[in-house]
């Protein structure tokens, strides 16, 4: 059975609302003391993304009505919007949270993320979400010029890697330096056995909540789109189904790719890619008491890639990178040829 610190983990990572709010760990007095210390320290930080985590904290789970009322999460939404972030992934990850840190000035973040993007675009001109967050509401008619314009220099991007493991690595760099949250015994025990720590399991946590994104307005203009702009959307879907460097960007790169094939060659390539795709997750994923210190370890080098480690983890079990003719239906610890 996992323990609790990990079970709380895993809660903060997997959603944004009611669960988290929910957990009886998240509520009891030492973690919101935990977390308002975290909100106050960060605060007080220098640096952008220091700011960046103390607001996401305070607005998500922290409960203490000062240092983490909505006061405090304008004042700092307001000193990062005066000072953004110079390191473009975690400017990218700014503009994702806008609609959360912007909540009660809602007729703020249509202008705010506009100006934050341009930055990004002179920031990092050349990766594909310089271009990609720029994109209109596609529920307008009149925005399609503008859409297909950016469309267009999207496909030209040279750039493509996710910012999955860069923010990984700045959160765990700044919550390795706060004191710890609160463990038992039995805890530290389990996570010593597995080679992890808690600030290891707090960042993984943290990384999935904060490195999700929306491709709608992406997927909705490449299905209005005429017969011109579909190989620029083609462009785009095959990049990142093939070349993406994290689950998501592979995962929407598929499915874009799926909804504008044109031939039945590629259709098949989009089924092919599906098949790998999800062949990587499930046998990555069997053991991951075993590989939860190989995955982290490879997520805090510099260069490091979600999909990289997936692969790197099937090859030390003796498992092909493509999916078996007959693959099982259940993976567990040691198949394959390599080493338990």
């Amino acid at each position: 059975m996992r323990h609790r610190l990990l079970a709380v983990f895993a809660l903060l990572g997997a959603s944004f609302g009611p669960q988290v709010h929910a957990s009886q760990d998240l509520q009891s007095p030492e973690f919101q003391a935990a977390l308002k210390e975290r909100v106050t320290l960060l605060s007080a930080r220098p640096e952008p993304e220091a700011w960046l985590l103390a607001a996401w904290l305070a607005g998500n789970w922290c409960k203490d009505p000062v240092v983490c009322g909505d006061g405090q999460v304008r004042l700092l939404t307001d000193k990062l919007l005066s000072k953004p972030p110079v390191d473009p992934g975690v400017l990218r990850t700014l503009i994702d949270l806008l609609p959360r840190l912007l909540k009660d000035r809602p007729d703020d973040i249509a202008g705010e993320r506009q100006r934050l993007v341009l930055e990004l675009q002179k920031l990092d001109p050349d990766h594909l979400r310089s271009w990609l967050m720029a994109l209109p509401d596609p529920g307008n008619e009149a925005n399609r010029r503008e859409a297909e314009q950016i469309l267009t220099r999207a496909a030209r991007s040279t750039r493509l890697q996710s910012d999955f493991t860069p923010t990984f690595r700045w959160i765990r760099k700044h919550l390795a330096t706060l004191p710890p949250m609160p463990t038992s015994a039995e805890e530290e025990a389990m996570l010593a056995e597995e080679g992890l720590s808690a600030v290891d399991m707090e960042a993984m946590a943290l990384v999935h909540a904060l490195n999700i994104t929306d491709s709608l307005r992406l997927f909705r203009w490449c299905e209005l789109a005429d017969s011109s702009l579909q190989a620029d959307c083609r462009a785009i879907g095959q990049r990142l189904m093939t070349r993406g460097d994290s689950y998501y960007n592979r995962a929407v790169g598929v499915s874009l790719f799926e909804k504008v094939a044109r031939t039945d060659a590629e259709r098949e390539i989009a089924v092919h890619e599906r098949a790998r795709l999800n062949w990587l997750m499930k046998a990555a994923a069997a053991c991951p008491e075993r590989d939860g210190a190989l995955i982290v370890a490879a997520y805090a080098e510099d260069g490091s890639s979600e999909i990289a480690t997936m692969e790197a983890i099937l090859l030390a079990q003796g498992l092909p990178l493509d999916p078996p003719a007959d693959p099982p239906k259940k993976i567990g610890c040691g198949m394959g040829s390599g080493p338990n």
